[in-house]
């Protein structure tokens, strides 16, 4: 049986209410040092937008998620009670910068931490935003949504986040 048919045969498949498969992106992967950063529609929706990074390649088979926001370099509670919070350390947290600021996996023409933007509004706002138009901030200005993530939004120094109290 290939890994992809016993992938779906496993446990792991069985997930909670807010662990919807339908909608999540992944946007990073790193093998080598295996993790993962993804985002996902959030239901119910959020105040503040955010990312996932699950201690495995494939999310679904992960003990440890946690949760940045993108407007500071701060985490919050997972909302999923499958996953334990994974609190970095400063290696960890230096390699999630790395992977942010690298070229994305699935564009050269942009970075991971652009395209994870843009897969944010995507999925969250429920709008079908051109990719190109996106990254030239044709959008900015011009949507009406206070979670709304602008293409000219920077990236905060992750390496400095705090761990929660």
């Amino acid at each position: 049986m290939s890994k992809v048919l016993e992938s779906f045969e496993d446990p792991a498949w069985d997930t909670a209410e807010d662990e919807s498969l339908y909608g999540t992106r992944t946007v990073y992967v790193d093998a080598e040092k295996g993790f993962s950063i993804h985002v996902r529609p959030e239901l119910p929706p959020v105040d503040a937008p955010i990312f996932r990074v699950y201690s495995k390649v494939f999310y679904l088979r992960a003990e440890k998620a946690a949760c940045f926001r993108f407007d500071r370099a701060e985490t919050v509670a997972p909302a999923n009670t499958l996953r334990t919070e994974w609190v970095m350390g400063a290696e960890e947290l230096r390699a999630v910068a790395e992977a942010l600021q690298g070229p994305s996996q699935h564009d050269e023409n942009c970075t991971v931490w652009q395209e994870a933007k843009w897969g944010w509004n995507t999925e969250n706002l429920e709008r079908n935003l051109d990719f190109r138009t996106y990254l030239s901030g044709g959008y900015d200005g011009t949507i009406d949504d206070p979670r709304y993530l602008p293409a000219s939004l920077p990236m905060p120094d992750y390496t400095k986040t705090q761990k929660r109290q």
